[in-house]
C-alpha cells in the first residue's frame, strides 16, 4: 500500500461497484475512508442502512 499514489485510491473508488467498495472499506484502514466516500455518495436509499442492523442480528459481520 505504501507504493500506491494516495490520490490515486479515490480515481479507483469511483470505478468500482457498491459490494467491492465494501469490502475494500473493511479490509484496510487506509483504505476505509476513500471507499466510504464514494459508497454514501452514490447510495441514494435509506434501504442499505435500515438493513444493517438486521444483518448484524442475523449473524452478519460487525
Amino acid at each position: 500500500m505504501d507504493r500506491i499514489p494516495p490520490e490515486l485510491i479515490p480515481l479507483v473508488c469511483n470505478c468500482m461497484g457498491n459490494k467491492d467498495l465494501l469490502s475494500m472499506a473493511r479490509s484496510s484502514h487506509s483504505l476505509m475512508e476513500p471507499a466510504l466516500d464514494v459508497l454514501w455518495r452514490v447510495i441514494n436509499l435509506f434501504t442499505p442502512l435500515i438493513l444493517l442492523p438486521a444483518v448484524r442480528l442475523a449473524g452478519g459481520e460487525g
